[in-house]
């Protein structure tokens, strides 16, 4: 993903069509759902090394909750930017509808045109099943391959800043942090081992 991303310099960023400050601005009130989606898979991922994968009755039922009420978030608010044709033009206009963004998405996961509309079709869903009716006993068997959603997740974070970037606008909170995904990852992990 990195040699994806360090093709594109500031100087050579392509955008399909302009993006104006004020755009970006409404575009970054939607980050929340990114980092709220990252921090639920990470801290889904750091649980399942520690308890595994399975339901059975020797796991505390703490994580059979915590699992997919993480799984939910994560889903519901990947979704929120992903999953389908949102009405937020703002959020689409600085990510899916520039062409240099979906080239990004299709690099990293290897994903042509219909295999990135197929998985957003699986993951919304993917949301539908568990937000609609949450249960911490579902059949894992039935849980969708998170890591190129998380690999999206990774390019927006990186997008956002070279776009704030190219066109001079500071870059706030979170997506200030270059090692965001680094970062939090140890904190959780930290968190969970103290348990």
């Amino acid at each position: 993903m990195e040699s994806a991303l360090s093709k594109v310099s500031k100087q050579e960023l392509a955008l399909s069509s302009p993006i104006l400050p004020s755009s970006l601005h409404k575009a970054f009130l939607e980050l929340e759902c990114l980092y709220t989606a990252s921090d639920c898979l990470i801290a889904y991922n750091v649980l399942i090394n520690k308890w595994g994968n399975d339901s059975s009755a020797d796991v505390p039922v703490f994580w059979l909750h915590s699992k997919a009420a993480l799984m939910a978030s994560f889903t519901m608010n990947w979704c929120k930017l992903f999953g389908s044709d949102s009405t937020d033009r703002f959020w689409k206009q600085v990510t899916l509808e520039q062409k240099a963004f979906r080239e990004l998405v299709y690099t990293v996961t290897e994903f042509n045109y219909q295999g990135w509309a197929d998985y957003r079709k699986m993951m919304t869903a993917f949301r539908n099943k568990v937000v609609s009716h949450p249960t911490p006993y579902f059949d894992c068997n039935d849980v969708p391959d998170f890591s190129a959603a998380f690999d999206v997740l990774k390019v927006t974070h990186k997008w956002l800043r070279q776009v704030a970037e190219y066109i001079d606008e500071p870059v706030v909170g979170n997506l200030s942090n270059r090692e965001y995904f680094e970062n939090i990852a140890i904190e959780i992990d930290r968190s969970v081992s103290s348990c």
